[in-house]
């Protein structure tokens, strides 16, 4: 009869380990590697937040410094640093990013296109191009 209770007590408790180990891996994986500064002309940021997320910005990203994009419309989306993502648990490798760009670099403007994802426009004196971010 004790060995029961023992085999339910423990039974119980490894249920709620798990679950409450559940629960925290479900909070990790919702920590977004950026943030929305600036709604500019959008009145539903909901589209950019899921194309950000699904676009490949690592390229924009610094190590220690937080890098803002900026899109044609307006929007402001800041890219939290890789540094600020190792300590909030996100699987990155710091030592894959540089604070420092070309003195010539300039900085793309982004786009939500129709299908959902970013286009990168860089300009280089009067010649523009078109990247697509996938």
């Amino acid at each position: 009869m004790k060995s029961d209770i023992f085999c339910i007590r423990y039974f119980i408790f490894i249920l709620s380990v798990f679950f409450c180990k559940s629960s925290f891996s479900q909070e990790t994986n919702s920590i977004s590697n950026f943030q929305i500064t600036d709604n500019g002309n959008v009145a539903d940021i909901q589209l950019y937040n899921v194309a950000i997320n699904n676009a490949d910005l690592e390229n924009y990203r610094y190590k220690t410094k937080r890098n803002t994009i900026l899109f044609d419309n307006g929007l402001k989306a800041e890219l939290i640093s890789a540094e600020e993502m190792f300590a909030l648990g996100m699987k990155v490798n710091i030592n894959n990013y540089s604070d420092t760009r070309d003195p010539l670099y300039i900085q793309p403007v982004f786009r939500l296109n129709d299908n959902g994802t970013l286009s990168a426009m860089y300009s280089k004196s009067n010649m523009k191009q078109n990247t697509i971010i996938k």
